[in-house]
């Protein structure tokens, strides 16, 4: 029963009532272009670059 007890009480500590960050278009944009660029990458890629590059995408898509 403490073993069950104690499950209760961990989970409870680890819920936090932070409210999730709203989704912007930029961020949505970024992480299509993040699959994108990830999918057609043969193998290592540095992940600075990969997150310049959709960012770079994201901007260029929100110019209009």
């Amino acid at each position: 029963m403490k073993l069950e007890e104690e499950a209760k009480q961990f989970t409870a500590k680890k819920r936090h009532s932070i409210p999730p960050k709203p989704m912007t278009s930029r961020i949505y944009l970024m992480g299509m272009a993040m699959n994108a660029l990830l999918s057609r990458s043969n193998g290592y890629a540095r992940k600075q670059d990969i997150k310049k590059e959709a960012e770079e995408w994201a901007d260029y898509m929100l110019e209009d």
